[in-house]
């Protein structure tokens, strides 16, 4: 139940059957009542929630109270989905996980993002270079006629396993940092990284979406502070490295205040 619930991560929109009740959604629920069932629960009491927990949903609680008076109901399902889905995870597949290595899980890991890029591959050629109509074979319940072009081109860009090619990119902008810690730092072939780097090289340019710009330097950001904390401490480089994040997004907020200001005047 462990590994499949790692393996199903990225089966958010192929091959499912419903749009709310998805792959890794089924799967959590099975892997929660297998934990609650073999008393995996009762062994780490409420009370013991780690900080990253705690953290998490602080964040999220934050987030609801400062753009509640904004919030659309689209946004709020938004939040609850993602509740819903952490829960499913960290009181379920993490408890029943517990058993299993940092190496395993990374392992695990690797085989569904390399599925999805190999799928990527796959549905990038049939869509654009063959008459073949995909969907007859691949169903989604959502998004059925997805046609977004790049560069001019009359190409249809890659959105592998997910809903969309943005899902999709942000997807291996999250996983490219454990993905790259697995590789040079655990399994150490040469071979896995050139696959993996020419594999990723190649998604991201039938993806085409600038959500991995956005994705991938937060995951870098996010892991290297994790790794940081954990190691107690805190160099110079990083410290100028999360500034430069800010300084980033700060500045993006402010050219799109001005672009609206320039607009509306």
């Amino acid at each position: 139940m462990d590994a499949l619930y790692f393996l199903s991560l990225p089966f958010v929109s192929a091959f499912n059957v419903s749009q709310i009740f998805v792959i890794p959604l089924v799967v959590g629920l099975l892997a929660l009542v297998w934990a609650a069932g073999s008393g995996q629960l009762r062994r780490l009491p409420l009370i013991q929630l780690d900080w990253l927990v705690m953290l998490f949903l602080a964040c999220m609680l934050v987030s609801v109270v400062v753009n509640l008076p904004t919030m659309a109901t689209k946004s709020l399902n938004h939040i609850f989905a993602i509740l819903a889905g952490y829960v499913l995870f960290y009181f379920g597949a993490e408890r029943f996980s517990q058993h299993l290595s940092i190496e395993r899980i990374l392992h695990l890991l690797f085989i569904g993002y390399m599925v999805t890029l190999v799928f990527a591959a796959f549905e990038f050629v049939v869509v654009n270079f063959t008459s073949f109509n995909i969907n007859a074979i691949v169903f989604r319940p959502a998004i059925d006629d997805y046609t977004p072009g790049f560069l001019d081109i009359i190409l249809i860009r890659a959105r592998s396993t997910f809903e969309e090619s943005g899902y999709f990119a942000a997807y291996m902008g999250m996983l490219g940092p454990l993905m790259v810690h697995y590789l040079w730092h655990i399994r150490q072939e040469r071979w896995l990284r050139v696959v993996f780097i020419v594999g990723s090289a190649a998604a991201y340019f039938m993806a085409f979406s600038v959500s991995l710009f956005i994705f991938l330097p937060f995951a870098i950001a996010v892991t290297t502070l994790l790794r940081t904390l954990s190691d107690r401490r805190m160099t110079r480089g990083v410290v100028v490295a999360y500034a430069l994040l800010i300084l980033m997004g700060r500045s993006e907020e402010h050219t799109s205040e001005l672009q609206s200001q320039s607009t509306i005047s």
